[in-house]
């Protein structure tokens, strides 16, 4: 498949390009206080590693309208960047959700994240709600911060 002409389409030819061997591990080690929950699955792995080369087109796209002479240029370059930004937070929600579907049990942890190797692994520690509230909703309401 070419050209994708439906943007599901699209997504599934985006991690049917994605194998093995271009998968981006996680620098984080696991840390003693985590709780191994498992490893991901390829699908999540993929979802991953579109999710950071999304963050890094975005990157190198605003580094390069930062040095860019010409405005309209520069102004493409941020829109480019923009789009790539949005991409990489829908891998990352898809990301969540392939987890969650994998490992349910994940759902009621506190602290939820992915290690080296793709080890799925989760926290105990209890979060505040005010923290939780603002990480989830944090820019929709302009300046509010709940507590």
């Amino acid at each position: 498949m070419d050209n994708p002409t439906t943007f599901l389409s699209w997504l599934q030819h985006e991690l049917d390009s994605i194998g093995p061997e271009d998968f981006n591990d996680p620098v984080a080690e696991v840390d003693p206080s985590d709780i191994e929950i498992g490893v991901a699955n390829d699908e999540a792995k993929k979802m991953y590693t579109l999710r950071d080369l999304c963050h890094r087109n975005a990157d190198e796209l605003m580094l390069s309208a930062k040095y860019e002479r010409d405005k309209e240029k520069a102004i493409c370059l941020c829109h480019k960047a923009g789009n790539y930004k949005t991409m990489a937070n829908l891998w990352d929600g898809m990301l969540w959700q392939a987890i969650y579907k994998q490992y349910p049990e994940a759902v009621n942890k506190a602290r939820v994240g992915i290690r080296k190797g793709f080890m799925v692994v989760a926290s105990d520690k209890s979060a505040e709600p005010n923290d939780m509230l603002r990480q989830l909703f944090g820019g929709l309401f302009g300046g509010f911060s709940p507590g």
